[in-house]
């Protein structure tokens, strides 16, 4: 355990249990990316104590940004590996909520962190995903968890298991993302949808990378 703000504790073991249950929860369904036409993108930045939770919601159609909410909390939990959504998942999830009820509803959400490259295969993509029954991708910098392998069409796979999660896609300057599924979307699918908005001279696909420069935006803020 942990020590955390108001003299509670954070049970760090119990969290990892509860990661285990949660993940016989992840479906891996077909998605036509040709039908996506929201993808609300979230993610976390930090300044002090303060942590900010973005959700930016982008038209794939149109490509370009239609609305976004900001909250800003106070960090509560450490940062602790594999168990990144215990710390940020809550105000994300409360962001896009919000974003919801302010502006549209997502077909899809984008996740800045893994989802099923994980080593309990539950990473933040998948929990955001299940905490709001939406079709979910994570995407990351640096992978956490699995193996890289080529698939059968040649891909650069991401591997858990011997089972595919994930792929590794590169934009124009050899910087790599790391896409896995987090919820309700297949691999093939996540790739596609991913490709379909990543303008590749950005080191993230164009929603997640609006919603990044907007918690750097926040952080002069606060």
């Amino acid at each position: 355990m942990v020590l955390i703000t108001g003299g509670r504790y954070f049970d760090y073991e119990a969290a990892k249990q509860l990661q285990l249950q949660l993940s016989k929860l992840v479906r891996i369904d077909p998605v036509k990316p040709d039908s996506i036409e929201i993808i609300v993108a979230t993610d976390n930045g930090y300044k002090g104590s303060k942590v900010i939770g973005v959700a930016v919601a982008y038209n794939a159609k149109k490509r370009k940004e239609l609305c976004h909410i900001a909250i800003v909390d106070e960090v509560e939990i450490p940062y602790i590996p594999g168990l990144l959504a215990f710390r940020e998942a809550p105000l994300m999830i409360e962001a896009i909520k919000e974003l919801s009820l302010r502006c549209v509803e997502a077909d899809i959400i984008m996740v800045n962190g893994h989802g099923l490259s994980h080593p309990r295969r539950f990473g933040i993509a998948s929990h955001v995903g299940i905490a709001l029954d939406k079709p979910s991708i994570g995407i990351a910098k640096r992978l956490l968890y699995g193996s890289i392998t080529t698939d059968n069409n040649l891909r650069t796979a991401i591997t858990v298991g011997g089972a595919v999660v994930g792929y590794v896609l590169e934009n124009v300057y050899g910087g790599k993302v790391f896409v896995s599924v987090g919820h309700k979307v297949k691999p093939e699918d996540a790739l596609i949808i991913v490709d379909m908005v990543w303008n590749r001279s950005n080191p993230l696909p164009d929603p997640l990378y609006i919603a990044d420069n907007l918690t750097k935006k926040m952080r002069l803020k606060i």
